[in-house]
């Protein structure tokens, strides 16, 4: 089955909640969004006295991620830190976003997708660098860790990401240098969705960012559980390809629909390219690469 959706909320939708997007794609005839959490708002705070022996889930008006006692900062969200009772000092880190307020209101937005047959999926927040400080290694994976959280109340069934720029580290040591981080991620994930939400990983269009065609395969290959995204138009600026012909975009299609293992997630749009790489995405109509040869 072929599904076409937009990323975000669709410009034609006259209320600005995912609900209101999720109901406006299904009035349009389409059958998948990709959720933008784009970005992260977090607040490390001790539980408050209403909300001891209350579950995470169970509370009105939060999002809580991760839960730990007063010296434990964001730490790593599991399944059970979320559906047990909260404990008087515990720290508790909550993140604001308009996706939802609360547990109840992913759930809710869950079953309407569902029943409209709407296929959800989320992109982290753009800017991760797993290349840098221990710092931000550590701020990154939390970053994706809280989108898979949303993701796994949603019901969406994949959160996408990217990488980061390369810094220090070199183009040859890169795929090394990232593989034992990805794969925590992914055995984390499987473990806190119990296999029900995905890792993938996307491309970039900027050649100082993790993310060639190349790179991405030989990493999905090395780190299973990992989805590899293909992404037109960040390929055509980071290849130095425009795709004029279907038989120019077909070993690019085969290649990635091998490395899914036969289910291809794929992403297009306009792209203005300015050497090196990519400058911005556009509107299909005004972008370099055309949309007729991958129809």
């Amino acid at each position: 089955m072929i599904r076409f959706g937009p990323a975000g909320i669709p410009l034609s939708c006259k209320g600005r909640t995912l609900r209101d997007g999720i109901a406006d794609i299904h009035h349009l005839g389409l059958t998948a969004m990709e959720i933008q959490f784009i970005k992260v708002n977090p607040l490390s705070r001790l539980a408050m006295d209403e909300e001891v022996a209350k579950s995470p889930r169970e509370l009105l008006q939060q999002l809580v991620v991760t839960v730990g006692n007063s010296g434990a900062v964001g730490a790593q969200p599991t399944l059970a830190m979320l559906t047990s009772p909260l404990k008087r000092r515990d720290n508790v880190t909550t993140i604001t976003t308009s996706l939802a307020k609360d547990y109840t209101d992913l759930q809710q937005t869950k079953a309407l997708a569902r029943a409209l047959d709407v296929d959800l999926t989320l992109h982290a927040p753009y800017y991760v660098d797993f290349f840098g400080s221990d710092e931000a290694r550590e701020r990154s994976q939390r970053q994706i860790q809280w989108a898979a959280v949303l993701a796994e109340g949603l019901g969406a069934r994949m959160v996408m990401t990217h990488l980061g720029f390369y810094g220090a580290v070199g183009h040859d040591q890169s795929i090394e240098a990232i593989t034992q981080i990805v794969q925590g991620l992914s055995t984390w994930l499987s473990q806190y969705s119990k296999g029900t939400v995905r890792l993938g990983i996307e491309p970039s269009g900027h050649p100082d960012v993790f993310g060639s065609q190349q790179e991405v395969l030989e990493l999905v290959r090395r780190v299973k559980g990992t989805v590899p995204i293909l992404n037109l138009a960040h390929l055509a600026a980071r290849e130095g390809k425009t795709f004029e012909k279907p038989e120019d975009l077909d070993p690019v299609i085969q290649e990635f629909l091998r490395a899914s293992g036969g289910s291809l997630y794929l992403n297009f749009s306009g792209v203005e390219i300015y050497r090196p790489g990519e400058f911005r995405l556009t509107p299909i109509k005004r972008g370099t690469v055309r949309f007729d040869p991958l129809a």
